[in-house]
């Protein structure tokens, strides 16, 4: 590394850009590697593929079952990961419970560390891993052998200094709050954003948590929930999509869009949803054109945060909760799924709207406080890096 003008950095862990966090994630961490690192950043973004029966699945298992990294495992990691001067676990929740087992992601360390290449989790919330006392402890020391490890929110923080985890360990924020707006074209779109709206990404990966899957059963609730809103706002709705998918259960595009057809049968205030698909910085503009926001996916609330709108957050993990007490100290705006009835959502979002200048403001301040904490954490990583040369 030493005389060279360029700093080579791997990104891995992450989604694709399907999912509007994981670009959001990728674009804010560029942003912050830009500005920490007095040379120029050349980052590669290695997405995780999961894909079954191909060749690369195929080695991974059989690096599991022997403890010999075998090349080919991480086809796309292998090719690069000579000369990177540090690598990112950027997957915001892939070292928690919400999706299953971390295993794979702990795989890709491995892999890494075994080639000495300096390594960081990134931006991440951490656990809980009460209900599995074994791996929590596995976990721990796992992330021990990390350079630094750099978490998302205090919530995450505290629980790994209760593990155990503290001389490597930074607090910063989610690199998407650094994410920049774009405007979308008209066409794309397909309206112009009304004045006073209501945002609304209404997930449908929120039926595994609310009714064990059933997606009927959850589009039902949300028509009643959309409905209540729009009674009790008398506001136009804007649906924002967030994850596009083949996976009905994954797909917000699909989801959102049925849902604005059936409240639309209603004679109400209109129900708008995006022509097409947008990406990160284009969801971003079109919710902070909106006068308060309902959001299921995280990094939907996190553009709304960073844009100054207030924001009522429906909770199906711990970083929605982390998240709304590092910026208003408590959770009066964060509705658990296990409490998710249309009633109680349009009776905290009437709240949220008549308080809606003090929400602002209280915004303007804390997310300027994340943006400032996540910059700090690339002035810390070029450090630590600068120091491994």
């Amino acid at each position: 590394m030493t005389g060279s003008t360029t700093v080579k950095v791997l990104l891995v862990g992450n989604g694709p850009f399907s999912n509007l966090g994981c670009e959001a994630i990728v674009r804010g961490t560029m942003e912050i590697l830009r500005a920490g690192f007095s040379k120029a950043v050349v980052a590669q973004n290695h997405e995780l593929d999961l894909s079954r029966g191909t060749m690369a699945w195929f080695l991974r298992h059989l690096t599991r079952a022997c403890g010999y990294y075998l090349p080919g495992a991480y086809p796309s990691i292998d090719r690069e990961y000579r000369g990177a001067a540090a690598a990112l676990q950027i997957g915001g929740d892939n070292y928690t419970l919400d999706y299953g087992s971390p295993e794979a992601f702990l795989r890709i360390d491995r892999y890494l560390l075994a080639r000495r290449v300096p390594l960081f989790l990134w931006g991440a919330s951490v656990g809980p891993f009460h209900a599995q006392p074994r791996l929590e402890r596995d976990i721990a020391r796992h992330l021990a052998r990390f350079r630094a490890v750099f978490v998302r929110e205090t919530l995450s923080r505290d629980y790994l200094l209760d593990l155990g985890v503290k001389d490597n360990l930074v607090l910063m924020a989610d690199p998407a709050f650094l994410l920049r707006p774009a405007e979308p074209c008209a066409d794309k779109l397909g309206f112009v954003p009304p004045p006073g709206a209501i945002g609304l990404n209404l997930s449908p990966l929120m039926a595994a948590y609310r009714n064990n899957g059933n997606l009927a059963a959850w589009f039902s609730e949300c028509v009643r929930t959309a409905g209540a809103i729009r009674a009790a706002t008398q506001r136009p709705v804007v649906f924002v999509p967030h994850v596009y998918s083949s996976q009905p259960l994954n797909d917000d595009q699909g989801f959102m869009s049925a849902l604005a057809e059936e409240l639309r049968k209603t004679a109400s205030p209109p129900v708008l949803c995006p022509a097409s698909r947008l990406t990160a910085g284009e969801a971003k503009w079109l919710i902070s054109r909106c006068e308060c926001f309902v959001g299921a996916r995280t990094h939907a609330t996190i553009a709304a945060f960073s844009s100054g709108v207030p924001t009522l957050s429906l909770a199906y993990s711990r970083k929605a909760a982390g998240l709304n007490k590092d910026l208003f100290g408590d959770l009066r705006y964060c509705v658990d799924a296990e409490a998710l009835v249309p009633g109680l959502i349009a009776e905290r979002l009437a709240h949220l709207v008549s308080n809606a200048d003090g929400v602002r403001e209280r915004l303007r301040e804390s997310a300027a406080e994340m943006s400032q904490r996540a910059m700090r954490a690339g002035a810390i990583l070029a450090e630590i890096v600068r120091k491994n040369e």
